[in-house]
């Protein structure tokens, strides 16, 4: 049977998303496994990811222009020029995320590329442990299109500057 038959008919939700959300989920699937297996030697965590971001800026292979649009757009959605949003309290970031960096990514405090870069993949890393460890389905996975197509963005960016 095939698999995308299969959750419309099986999955709750799953056949009130649009065919662009479905899109955006398996982009996102295929991209971090991509990402993670390349980039980060199958060990994803903040950690890695911030080793990462100061290597490749170190390098002199990263330009915050080429990540403005997702960085505004997650800005926008975690945290509105005052507090965070209730959208950020879904990240369900834990201590080893580090919180504190992806904050003051969020609030635009961060000092250097590779410290904004780590903050807005630590974002793409917990909507990735949120998908595949099934919190987003607690609520059919409606609304994630636009997390999704611009976490592909980033993920495509860090993956063209990491690439030979």
């Amino acid at each position: 049977m095939e698999a995308q038959r299969w959750l419309r008919q099986n999955a709750p939700g799953y056949e009130n998303l649009t065919p662009g959300e479905r899109k955006a989920i398996r982009d996102f699937a295929l991209l971090w496994s991509y990402f993670e297996s390349l980039v980060l030697n199958t060990a994803a965590n903040a950690d890695s990811i911030r080793r990462v971001c100061t290597t490749l800026h170190t390098r002199g292979r990263l330009q915050l222009n080429d990540y403005a649009k997702p960085l505004t757009y997650f800005r926008h959605r975690y945290f509105d020029g005052t507090s965070f949003t209730p959208a950020f309290a879904g990240l369900h970031l834990r201590r080893n995320d580090k919180p504190a960096l992806v904050e003051r990514v969020l609030r635009g405090e961060a000092t250097s590329v590779s410290d904004t870069l780590a903050g807005l993949l630590i974002i793409v890393l917990r909507l990735r442990n949120n998908l595949f460890h099934g919190v987003k389905w607690s609520y059919g996975i409606r609304g994630q299109r636009e997390n999704f197509t611009h976490a592909n963005m980033v993920l495509m960016t860090i993956l063209t500057a990491y690439l030979p």
